[in-house]
């Protein structure tokens, strides 16, 4: 709070917009690693807000928000120095890594169906994709599902993962989301 914070906007894939209404802010990010735009803010007022996308950027656009909390600085070093503790659980921190990665804006982890396949009891399960053939949803399928999104689509849904998550985790932040899956019965 009261501290000018610099934000490095960029896109991996279409034109995003940063927006968070209280801030009175909104700048473009636009896909290119030499389209870096800078924006700086320096929130006055302690509390929780959204940051959404504000450029209809695909199917998944009305799910683009996340939490931005304004907190006193000692609360905030407490923060980091949290984050940086990874957990030793994998499933623990595969939660940790869908929510940083934004799973959580089409995969539910209670049964319900919002624009991909649930991942309560995804794990082991034999299903039918779009192709017609039947697959049992292994470590295997769950890998090349999140490094090829397009690869094997689940029938009755579309293709519209973000082929750019492969680019974005690591092969232990993958495991890590499976051993999360894995835990969701």
């Amino acid at each position: 709070m009261n501290r000018q914070v610099l934000l490095k906007l960029t896109s991996k894939d279409v034109i995003h917009s940063f927006w968070v209404p209280e801030f009175r802010v909104k700048q473009d990010a636009l896909p290119g690693e030499q389209l870096v735009k800078e924006l700086r803010i320096t929130p006055t007022k302690l509390g929780s807000y959204k940051v959404r996308c504000a450029e209809l950027c695909g199917t998944s656009h009305a799910y683009m928000e996340s939490p931005v909390v304004v907190m006193e600085q000692a609360a905030f070093d407490n923060w980091v120095k949290e984050q940086k503790q990874l957990p030793t659980d994998p499933a623990v921190r595969g939660n940790k890594w869908a929510a940083q990665f934004g799973c959580a804006a089409c995969h539910t982890v209670d049964g319900s169906v919002v624009i991909g396949p649930t991942w309560k009891g995804l794990y082991g399960k034999r299903e039918s994709m779009s192709d017609g053939t039947t697959l049992t949803t292994d470590d295997a399928y769950l890998v090349e599902s999140i490094r090829k999104p397009a690869a094997k689509i689940v029938k009755g849904f579309n293709n519209i993962m973000p082929a750019n998550v492969a680019d974005q985790m690591t092969d232990d932040q993958v495991k890590d989301v499976i051993e999360y899956i894995k835990s969701l019965k």
